[in-house]
């Protein structure tokens, strides 16, 4: 046997033990599942599996599904979608929800929306996770919209707060 063989049959075996316990609704199984099939450049397969666990509220799914959609990969390039499961993802009090939120942000810098970018930088910086260019972004912006974005930042804020509880 090479070792070839051998990470294929380690693949094999994973992939089984997975299916198994996704079977039984472990939504870490498909989100695993959807790890290994995308090393495996099954991408459709991936997809699939990261949108069960995303849509039964897993938050690594979640931002998995997030990073398909706004890097084309797997799934056609989809701003939208990619921002709605950032946003979903960002909501949870978890390790990477900063960056999720973040990741809103740059999306909506690409879409030239400053305003609405700045607000999502100020929800990550207060999870955690600011924009590098911060204090040179915000030269850009009258007080006005500082202070517009601050206070939309703020209520979605509480929001997220009610969700946390």
């Amino acid at each position: 046997m090479t070792c070839n063989d051998a990470s294929e049959l380690l693949l094999t075996n994973a992939i089984e033990i997975c299916q198994q316990q996704a079977s039984a609704g472990d939504l870490t199984a498909h989100y695993n599942l959807g790890v290994l099939f995308n090393q495996n450049s099954d991408a459709i397969t991936a997809a699939r599996h990261y949108s069960v666990g995303a849509l039964g509220e897993h938050a690594p799914s979640q931002l998995a599904l997030a990073n398909a959609y706004a890097a084309g990969r797997w799934l056609e390039l989809n701003r939208e979608d990619a921002k709605y499961w950032y946003i979903v993802a960002g909501q949870r009090e978890w390790v990477a929800g900063g960056y999720a939120l973040l990741r809103v942000g740059q999306i909506f810098l690409e879409e030239d929306q400053p305003l609405q970018a700045y607000k999502w930088f100020l929800l990550a910086e207060n999870r955690g996770n600011s924009y590098p260019k911060l204090t040179d972004f915000e030269k850009e912006l009258s007080e006005e919209q500082k202070e517009t974005a601050k206070r939309e930042a703020s209520e979605l804020q509480r929001v997220f707060a009610e969700i946390w509880r």
